[in-house]
């Protein structure tokens, strides 16, 4: 084989390698972005499930505080219907509380499953990647054994050319 054709060869496999380490790169490249974005997202929702948690405590405190008021300021003939009344609102703020509860109850359990699909999507694309380093590494010894299949071929055509030039030269003395 010329040396024209081998250089093509290798300038063929430099850039397939080229190529296929820049496509593993972009692929780790898109893989870390996604997660960025998808751990932001997560952060965001677990903000504003904190936010709202807040919003709901600081009405149930003003309401409190109000009603708490307003049966400070009743006088005496009505203060045994307001405890009827104040019982029964201890009642429903602590039904809103356990409401308020099972839906926080909730949204951490989705929170949760949504960050064991991601803790598993990431598992996943280790186990991508590590099988992508496999791959390249199969490929790697590969492209070596054909390096070495080509020199051997080379040597072949070399000596099958020494021998036809030999042959020649013998044809061309008789």
């Amino acid at each position: 084989m010329d040396n024209e054709t081998k250089e093509y060869i290798d300038g063929r496999f430099d850039r397939f390698e080229e190529k296929l380490e820049e496509k593993f790169n972009q692929f780790r490249e898109d893989t870390v972005h996604q997660f960025h974005i998808i751990a932001e997202d997560v952060i965001s929702k677990l903000q504003a499930v904190a936010e709202g948690v807040a919003s709901v405590t600081e009405k149930l405190d003003a309401r409190t505080e109000e009603l708490e008021k307003r049966i400070d300021e009743k006088n005496h003939e009505t203060q045994a219907m307001m405890g009827v009344m104040y019982r029964q609102l201890d009642k429903k703020i602590d039904e809103t509380a356990d409401r308020m509860d099972k839906k926080i109850d909730k949204a951490t359990d989705r929170l949760d499953k949504k960050i064991d699909r991601l803790d598993k999507r990431v598992d996943q694309l280790d186990k991508k990647v590590e099988r992508m380093g496999k791959k390249i590494d199969e490929t790697n010894e590969e492209v070596r054994g054909l390096r070495v299949d080509m020199r051997r071929v080379e040597d072949r055509i070399k000596a099958v050319d020494e021998r036809f030039e030999e042959h020649e030269r013998i044809a061309h003395h008789l």
